[in-house]
């Protein structure tokens, strides 16, 4: 199988490589460069280690180089609910991406407050808003032998346990991580309204669905856990405009149209909540996002093996 990994909620989405062929005739078809796109990856949380926004522009359809980085800008959160500001550096081993690290102690802010983002980059300005949501705490994480199929050998699958807060519009992003490493695969991406997949399914309180609560193993058959593993799971509070802007983002991904997807919507035609200020036309793709965290992390043991996780 193959499989393309995530490296950010963004990135995934230009510098998209389009590789066409025929058995007997190619045709070369000229496509005009186009502009790049100013490109915003400003998600970030509460928990206490350095917070990044990577700031680069985009590449052409068909190029597959590095995305240029956007280097030298300023970029500022500000806690509209407590009045706290946060500054952005650039890394001094890599630009266009810009930290932040709390000192002890230190959060950049609580549960249902507001924060805004500004970003001044040769000379044009750019804002966004976002509030951070509540988050449920992860009850537990538990394991299933399960039987292989078409001749895989039999397995372990994991799954944990969370309840939705009552109150319809509760907004999360789902992620697992493997011995430290984030299982980032596209069909790993996984992001509930209330404990359901979509808004107006009437999953509100309770516990996550099971296809939520399941998907946080693994996709290729050799990396499956197994005893020993450092298995973890968090979930990030987001908001509805999130919500949407990652549901657009897992359909753009999961296009298997081929040639005909050249002419489909583009990519970058994804919302934003990011917009220029004045009287600037620049073309944003992004978003800002600041969320709350809950997470839980085991070591995969045979005493966590359950008959059934549904």
């Amino acid at each position: 199988m193959k499989t393309y990994k995530i490296l950010n909620p963004l990135f995934l989405l230009v510098g998209v490589i389009g590789l066409l062929s025929s058995c007997d005739t190619v045709v070369d078809v000229e496509l005009p460069e186009g502009t790049p796109t100013f490109t915003v990856d400003a998600f970030i949380n509460d928990m206490p280690v350095t917070q990044r926004i990577n700031i680069n522009f985009s590449q052409s359809y068909f190029d597959n180089s590095a995305f240029d980085p956007a280097s030298s800008a300023t970029v500022v959160v500000r806690n509209t609910t407590n009045g706290d500001s946060f500054t952005f550096e650039e890394a001094e081993d890599q630009q266009g991406v810009y930290e932040w690290t709390p000192s002890d102690g230190q959060s950049i802010g609580n549960i249902g407050d507001g924060f805004t983002l500004a970003i001044d980059y040769a000379g044009e300005q750019f804002e966004a808003v976002s509030k951070m949501g509540r988050v449920p705490e992860i009850d537990s994480i538990n394991f299933d032998l399960r039987e292989g199929l078409f001749g895989e050998d039999d397995y372990y699958s994991a799954t944990f346990f969370a309840e939705d807060f009552e109150g319809v519009g509760d907004t999360y992003w789902i992620k697992a991580f493997k011995n430290g490493e984030w299982l980032n695969d596209p069909e790993l991406l996984t992001i509930t309204y209330d404990a359901g997949e979509s808004r107006g399914a009437e999953n509100d309180g309770g516990f996550f669905e099971f296809d939520l609560r399941n998907n946080i193993n693994p996709v290729e058959e050799e990396d499956r856990y197994v005893f020993g593993d450092r298995v973890r799971v968090e979930i990030h509070s987001i908001t509805e405009e999130t919500f949407f802007f990652l549901t657009e983002m897992i359909t753009a991904v999961s296009r298997t149209g081929g040639f005909a997807e050249l002419f489909a919507e583009p990519l970058s035609n994804l919302d934003t909540n990011i917009r220029p200020t004045g009287n600037s036309n620049t073309t944003v793709l992004g978003f800002f996002s600041v969320s709350a965290v809950s997470q839980k992390e085991v070591v995969f043991g045979p005493e966590m093996i359950t008959k059934s996780n549904q």
